[in-house]
């Protein structure tokens, strides 16, 4: 689950935890919570300076596109090395959808990240090998940059991604391809004050008008304006 605005680049992995809640989670450019407004809780478990697992937990109503589940975990060990003024970031990612068996899935990550003044790029890959759980692999590569306002308590960011990958003919290759490869693309502002934050995010896909909704797809895969309030522990 990638729900949250690029943060900045750390030299090294600290822990810390952030509860979100948002008027609908989306993930490249989809609803995870069927269009309703969700809980998300981001946590990372620092290992070594460089080594971390990140967990997401998230409310997820009944989605139909995760066969009715109302819970979703992420779990993701990963690591990160430094080359030539680039933080270079690899590892796996489990996401655990709670009393939906046959369900889960996994997906491998990697990603680069450069800061320039203010300003932070990234880009990256997540890569779920063929698995009957998404009826078939799945590859998602997006570009992503953050920067913040000098002076001001404000950031602003954006990106655009494209998922493709195998089908294998079943209705479970609609839940991260709803009508075949795609590209989606968002744009945010965030305001940040203490230990909170509030946000809008405005994301939309190349995605065409979706069938009738039926197992493992529904009807949320447009334009869509999204706000959101986090606070950081």
């Amino acid at each position: 689950m990638h729900f949250s605005a690029p943060s900045q680049a750390q030299a090294a992995r600290s822990f810390g935890v952030i509860l979100e809640g948002t008027t609908d989670l989306r993930d490249r450019g989809i609803s995870w919570s069927g269009g309703k407004s969700a809980l998300q809780l981001d946590a990372t478990l620092p290992i070594t300076p460089d080594l971390a697992i990140d967990v997401k937990a998230a409310t997820l109503h009944g989605s139909q596109r995760h066969g009715g589940s109302d819970f979703g975990l992420a779990i993701s060990p990963n690591h990160q090395i430094y080359l030539s003024g680039w933080r270079l970031a690899y590892g796996v990612t489990g996401h655990v959808f709670i009393g939906e068996g046959g369900l889960n899935f996994v997906e491998l990550d990697g990603s680069a990240t450069r800061s320039i003044g203010p300003l932070q790029v990234a880009a990256g890959a997540s890569f779920a090998p063929s698995q009957k759980a998404i009826g078939g692999s799945n590859l998602y590569l997006h570009a992503d940059a953050v920067i913040g306002i000098p002076g001001s308590p404000f950031t602003i960011y954006g990106g655009a991604g494209h998922t493709l990958g195998s089908n294998d003919d079943t209705p479970r290759a609609r839940r991260l391809r709803p009508d075949g490869d795609y590209t989606d693309w968002y744009v945010g502002a965030e305001h940040v004050s203490g230990p909170g934050a509030i946000g809008l995010r405005y994301s939309d896909t190349a995605i065409g008008v979706v069938p009738d909704p039926s197992e493992y797809l529904d009807k949320h895969t447009g334009a869509k304006l999204v706000g959101y309030a986090r606070v950081f522990f």
